[in-house]
């Protein structure tokens, strides 16, 4: 957009959007990492022994990392789980 737009460009404000939005995009994908660390830490301690016993006995079954369709665009991995 900047490209068809000059005067848009040389805009302070157009500048300080632009890092404000990336800024806020680092925070999503950081935040989606720690979401997806703490699901692969959930997960595998449902299937150890002796917690899968008793996560079992209570229906604390695996649960689902985080998912976006823009996940890609932010450069956040999602961790894929095979839950049992």
């Amino acid at each position: 957009m900047a490209e068809d737009y000059p005067e848009l460009r040389a805009s302070d404000n157009f500048a300080s959007l632009q890092e404000d939005l990336e800024e806020t995009e680092n925070k999503i994908a950081v935040s989606r990492q720690i979401d997806n660390d703490t699901v692969l830490t959930y997960n595998n301690t449902v299937q150890q022994v002796p917690t899968n016993l008793v996560a079992s006995m209570f229906d604390f079954d695996g649960s689902l990392p985080c998912a976006s369709p823009c996940s890609s665009r932010v450069g956040v991995g999602l961790v894929h789980l095979l839950v049992w």
